[in-house]
């Protein structure tokens, strides 16, 4: 599906869609037709179809459908390996075992920050959260964000202890990134908080999420190549 409705301020898919989230697929039942049916004709081309990845941004957030696929895998006695997207709150609403069940053994979720304050982060305590999934065998690909306006230094460190504390298989880092048409957009443009550059004559090709241009920065490039070794 596309958009999503948690609407964290810096994430250009929630706001394109006006954080309304728009299902190609409505039903689980529908979901997991859909993949033994790809499955199969894979299968009779002498083919082998060992994986899907769901293109959906917080997928066990939509509880109904989710449990409906669950249901369905238990009654067809097969699960497909699956990478899929998960907010903590989505997450939090079913159990470790039922995850690993549905056939998910990599799942993206963010931390961000531990000060982010973000609804979607709402649930079971990460610790607790992400040791259980990995208990079952489910990886976890973990991102934090740098750049918020609460991290100094300090608080970055800090934040980066908590999120390698945590342990997921795989860590992105990117910047706090003021995309168009984002909250934290607007917010950035009232506020001057661009550099000139960027401000005054943009290059939207550049507007990437890896390159910083704040002139408000609590760091600086020296510091950023020490937390990418």
């Amino acid at each position: 599906g596309l958009g999503c409705p948690n609407g964290c301020d810096f994430c250009c898919t929630s706001h394109f869609f006006k954080r309304q989230y728009i299902p190609f697929v409505k039903t689980g039942r529908d979901l997991y037709e859909i993949m033994t049916l790809m499955e199969s004709r894979a299968r009779k081309n002498g083919e082998s179809l060992s994986g899907f990845v769901f293109i959906d941004e917080d997928f066990f957030l939509h509880e109904k459908r989710a449990r409906e696929f669950l249901q369905c895998v238990r009654k067809g006695g097969v699960s497909y390996s699956i990478m899929g997207f998960g907010s903590v709150r989505g997450l939090s609403q079913f159990t470790a075992d039922e995850i690993a069940e549905m056939g998910f053994d990599l799942i993206w979720t963010g931390f961000e920050g531990a000060g982010s304050g973000y609804k979607k982060l709402q649930g079971k305590n990460p610790p607790e959260l992400y040791g259980e999934l990995q208990s079952r065998g489910v990886a976890i690909l973990s991102s934090m964000i740098i750049g918020f306006p609460y991290q100094d230094h300090t608080r970055i460190m800090e934040d980066f202890k908590k999120f390698t504390n945590l342990g997921p298989s795989l860590w992105q880092f990117l910047i706090y990134f003021a995309f168009p048409g984002t909250p934290l957009y607007q917010r950035v443009l009232e506020e001057s908080l661009y550099l000139p550059a960027y401000r005054e004559n943009p290059d939207y090709r550049t507007f990437d999420g890896f390159t910083l241009h704040f002139k408000h920065a609590h760091f600086n490039p020296e510091e950023l190549k020490k937390l990418q070794r």
